[in-house]
């Protein structure tokens, strides 16, 4: 079926605005910081996002991350952004590298 408007779901221009910034405390720590500013049609929002990396042996690497903001949305209202994140990795190329 063909629709009447085909630009129906067109949700007009948005954009995203992102600045940061990392921070090598040491061969082992960093930290980093990003802002994240959304505006258009439909959601916009500002979020804050914190985190540390730290590389624990040549294979292992772990990280926290916190993330704090507002998405507002016209339809749904505010909703408030609260995330803790934890990840950790494995590298098995330094493995194979070194043999």
């Amino acid at each position: 079926m063909e629709t009447q408007h085909p630009d129906q779901l067109y949700r007009g221009r948005f954009g995203t605005l992102l600045v940061g910034s990392r921070s090598k405390l040491n061969d082992r720590v960093s930290l980093y910081e990003e802002t994240r500013r959304t505006t258009g049609y439909g959601q916009a929002g500002l979020l804050h996002a914190f985190g540390v990396d730290l590389v624990l042996t040549e294979r292992w690497s772990t990280g926290l991350k916190m993330e704090t903001g507002t998405i507002s949305d016209p339809l749904n209202g505010d909703i408030k952004r609260r995330v803790v994140a934890l990840s950790m990795g494995y590298n098995a190329t330094v493995l194979a590298s070194s043999l």
